[in-house]
């Protein structure tokens, strides 16, 4: 099925359920700071936002027109049921703080064609937003290359990484698994195996000095994504020394006292007891007592 069959319910209705491996088109998705960052929306909602972003076609006098897709094709482009897609889209449709995320209406006499709208878009609103390159999504779905698939939460932090670090950026960011899990709101174990998850799939490019401090360089197109993805699977992740660090050295044995034998037991000296000599012969003058009998 691709997008434009996702569009058009009847064509839906007959296409298979397995999305195809580039469903989505090729740009750019502008992903609000405030749901990337927000602690009550999943990984799962955030992706499904963006998935309904990317399918709202453009009108020609501007704006975006909702998207027609059924939940059956969401779902499988996401890798979960539609039971698992509804708990997300519904804390997206709730009205937060800030409104709701999401938008959805039944045209009369249509069951199936439910349209669904992206809400607060940032070209609308003004808000900081990640600059989020749309293919990325394919790493989701099922159809995508079993070594390199990327969970919803995965991709969050991908984004997350994007908002705080640029695209147009020269240098990598400077960061630690700490930092990166506190993105998420989570622990920096957590950080730590996500940003492993981002290595594998060919997104990011990390370089680790000592003292734990990381060097993520974001990937932004497909094939270097493929080389990334190759060069950590053969080579792993890239490690800096620091000359300046002093090495562990193993101390030399000529500097200590002499250890005794392993193989065999020190043995304690025997302390002999003083034996008593025999009296001499009496000197000349001394009187001998006999003892008496």
């Amino acid at each position: 099925m691709t997008a434009a069959t996702a569009i058009d319910p009847a064509a839906a209705a007959t296409a298979p359920r397995t999305p195809p491996p580039k469903p989505y088109p090729r740009g750019r998705i502008q992903m609000p700071a405030s749901l990337l960052r927000s602690p009550d929306h999943a990984g799962l909602a955030v992706a499904a936002w963006a998935v309904y972003e990317t399918l709202m076609p453009r009108k020609l006098g501007g704006g975006r027109a909702a998207a027609r897709a059924r939940r059956c094709w969401v779902g499988d482009a996401l890798g979960v049921s539609e039971k698992t897609l509804d708990r997300a889209r519904r804390s997206l449709l709730a009205d937060g703080a800030g409104g709701p995320w999401l938008a959805r209406s039944a045209p009369l006499g249509a069951k199936r064609a439910v349209r669904h709208m992206a809400l607060r878009l940032p070209r609308d609103t003004g808000e900081a937003h990640a600059a989020v390159p749309a293919w990325t999504l394919e790493l989701i779905s099922p159809a995508c290359d079993p070594g390199r698939r990327i969970s919803p939460n995965v991709w969050r932090l991908y984004g997350l990484i994007l908002l705080v670090h640029p695209s147009k950026a020269d240098h990598p960011l400077e960061t630690s698994n700490r930092h990166l899990g506190q993105l998420l709101n989570a622990s920096a174990d957590t950080g730590r195996r996500r940003l492993g998850d981002l290595e594998r799939a060919g997104l990011v490019e990390v370089t680790e000095r000592a003292g734990g401090q990381l060097l993520v360089r974001p990937v932004h197109t497909p094939k270097q994504a493929a080389v990334a993805a190759a060069t950590y699977a053969t080579q792993g992740r890239k490690r800096i020394i620091d000359p300046t660090q002093p090495r562990a050295l193993t101390p030399r044995r000529s500097g200590h006292s002499p250890l005794a034998d392993p193989g065999t037991p020190q043995e304690t000296p025997e302390l002999k007891s003083p034996e008593l000599e025999a009296p001499g012969p009496p000197a000349v003058g001394d009187v001998q007592v006999d003892s008496p009998l």
